[in-house]
């Protein structure tokens, strides 16, 4: 029997919302790691340091369902001079 309340991906709309707590969670992770769910979906972002001496920061981001299984694991490099540059 198939659980329909955890979809092996999302549909359109959670997938939106995923990509905005992705964008949410790479800002907000310089001050520590960064959990979310959304409709079952957790979505965890943390940076793990910086690039050099540059305002670049790697970040890990993972999309998982509500049971833990793996969605999408990547890592990103944030640029973090617009922070820098509003104070932020």
């Amino acid at each position: 029997m198939n659980d329909v309340s955890s979809p092996a991906m999302p549909d359109v709309e959670e997938l939106r919302m995923l990509q905005a707590l992705v964008h949410e969670g790479a800002a907000l992770a310089r001050h520590g790691r960064y959990v979310a769910r959304f409709h079952g979906w957790i979505v965890e972002v943390s940076r793990v340091g910086r690039c050099n001496a540059t305002s670049f920061a790697p970040v890990i981001v993972e999309i998982r369902c509500r049971h833990g299984e793996l969605l999408e694991r990547t890592c990103l490099v944030v640029d973090d001079r617009a922070d820098n540059e509003t104070g932020g």
